[in-house]
């Protein structure tokens, strides 16, 4: 009990002088997440690469226990862990290289094929009551990436 009022104590004032300063630096500026409307672009496949299901055994000694149920490990007392199956498609686009795990478009395209791709540009937009009459205006947009929506085969 004493370790957690100290603590409280000498941490409590540096907590509140740090979001009291914070607050005082950012000051009314509000920032949101926004997205641009629906945009499409061609890409073409660079790869596919299939990963077959598996389960990884958090111990490599032999456990005499594995008869009884074989994803306990007795000694450290935890299951192993299993790794889903993916099946990931690699696409060029003019925007950058995505990865998507998708059994469908998987099974849908080849290396080297066109496809269509559908995304939202994403922005880091800052609004500001520049000149006081209440209402916050648009100060700054950052771009911070592309949300992809819609990959289809060509």
């Amino acid at each position: 009990m004493g370790v957690i009022h100290y603590l409280r104590q000498r941490t409590l004032p540096y907590l509140l002088a740090g979001g009291l300063a914070i607050g005082l630096l950012t000051g009314c500026k509000e920032v949101k997440t926004e997205y641009s409307e629906q945009l499409t672009i061609d890409g073409v496949v660079a790869a596919k690469v299939y990963k077959e299901e598996q389960y990884l055994n958090p111990s490599d000694d032999i456990n005499p226990m594995n008869d009884i149920d074989p994803f306990f490990d007795m000694k450290k007392g935890r299951y192993a862990t299993k790794q889903d199956e993916e099946f990931n498609v690699f696409i060029n686009t003019g925007i950058g290289r995505y990865k998507i795990d998708s059994k469908r478009l998987f099974k849908l395209v080849e290396v080297n094929s066109p496809v269509k791709v559908t995304y939202r540009e994403r922005f880091r937009s800052t609004y500001d009551d520049i000149d006081k009459d209440g209402e916050k205006e648009l100060v700054e947009r950052v771009s911070c990436g592309y949300k992809l929506l819609n990959v289809q085969p060509k």
